[in-house]
């Protein structure tokens, strides 16, 4: 099935005074219309702590890697919480949930293969 040209893009980091908005497009894709973000940050920008949901897949692992570094690179991280789901077929459990809605500012989770 031919679904046209492949249009790839990149992630783009906009800051907006104290703030940092990432935009993460689908590589495939066209991008969702979103509504504009109004509450204030949870986090302090010299304060973020990502979190990594790797959904077990083949090659998740390089990808959120590579993820991770790129953010790293330019956003003031300050501390990184990698977790990956015991099986692809099944959403996370309610466990890990929590733990990263506990301990995160953001998490990115991907799929590989």
């Amino acid at each position: 099935m031919d679904h046209g040209p492949r249009r790839v893009r990149v992630a783009q980091l906009e800051h907006v005074g104290e703030r940092v908005k990432v935009v993460l497009l689908v590589p495939e894709a066209p991008a969702p219309e979103v509504a504009a973000v109004k509450d204030k940050p949870k986090a302090k920008i010299a304060e973020i702590r990502l979190g990594i949901l790797d959904n077990s897949k083949s090659n998740a692992d390089h990808l959120l890697r590579f993820v991770m570094e790129g953010l790293k690179s330019e956003l003031p991280i300050k501390a990184v919480i990698a977790t990956r789901k015991g099986n692809v077929s099944l959403p996370a459990p309610r466990e890990i949930i929590e733990e990263l809605a506990a301990e995160c500012d953001f998490v990115v989770s991907a799929m590989g293969d």
